[in-house]
């Protein structure tokens, strides 16, 4: 009757440390959330720090440039 429970116990106990071990950590989470969704437009934020690199400027975004969602040929 022991030998059930011991098993029964056991088993429990491996299924928990695999549970655990296949969780991502936060970090992991956070980089596929930001490569989901990125709101910056990050296509002229490249454009514009390669034209300041070869000028010789740096640029420092405070306020990066957002997409739009509009068309802004539209208005």
């Amino acid at each position: 009757m022991r030998m059930p429970y011991r098993t029964l116990f056991l088993l429990s106990g491996l299924f928990l440390l695999a549970g655990c071990a296949a969780t991502p950590d936060r970090e992991q989470i956070e980089r596929e959330l930001q490569s989901v969704y990125n709101p910056f437009d990050m296509e002229y934020v490249s454009v514009v720090n390669q034209q300041a690199r070869r000028a010789g400027a740096t640029v420092i975004w405070v306020n990066p440039p957002r997409k739009s969602d509009r068309d802004p040929r539209q208005d």
